[in-house]
């Protein structure tokens, strides 16, 4: 870890990682971060309306 700060910054040093089978997408193909990040911290947040695939979300 102190590598990773010393090296790069604190701002790459990572505090939770998670593995999901499906990330929330647009139908352009863009992945939602907003939406993937509320959920992380136990936001509340609104289900976008140009979601691809709605199931995406309870794989977070």
């Amino acid at each position: 870890m102190r590598l990773v700060i010393n090296d790069i910054d604190a701002f790459a040093n990572l505090k939770i990682i998670g593995i999901a089978q499906k990330l929330p997408k647009t139908r352009s193909g863009k992945i939602l971060r907003s939406t993937i990040r509320a959920i992380a911290e136990g936001k509340s947040y609104i289900k976008p309306s140009t979601i691809d695939d709605e199931s995406s979300i309870t794989h977070i």
